[in-house]
């Protein structure tokens, strides 16, 4: 009976640690990082950035890493589609105004999960 208890309370308090994540960290369904997959070589996105290495922009996961636990998913949606500067560097990223703003939110938690 205790053995029972005890996993019972492991695994609440796992679960809830998982549920209390911000959205961008936590596991992504298969199909939205297809979606995202999708939405990043057809606007352009891997020209300029890779999961793993930095081409002429930084890597998604360098992203993924310097923003962890921090809740920035809507800045980076408005930075994707609006453009920045000086965040990485000297290269301006350039606006991606055709993208819809559900798109963007898509890259932004893609890119925050790690790219997966």
């Amino acid at each position: 009976m205790k053995f029972t208890f005890t996993f019972t309370a492991t695994a609440a308090a796992m679960l809830s640690a998982v549920l209390m994540l911000p959205p961008a960290q936590a596991q992504m369904r298969a199909e939205d990082v297809a979606a995202a997959q999708a939405v990043a070589a057809s606007n352009g996105c891997t020209n300029c950035h890779d999961a793993s290495i930095q081409l002429m922009g930084p890597a998604f996961k360098e992203i993924a890493r310097r923003y962890k636990g921090k809740k920035v998913e809507l800045e980076l949606a408005k930075r994707i589609r609006e453009g920045s500067e000086g965040r990485w560097g000297e290269l301006q990223h350039p606006a991606n105004a055709a993208l819809e703003p559900a798109q963007a939110s898509l890259l932004a938690r893609w890119i925050l999960a790690g790219a997966p």
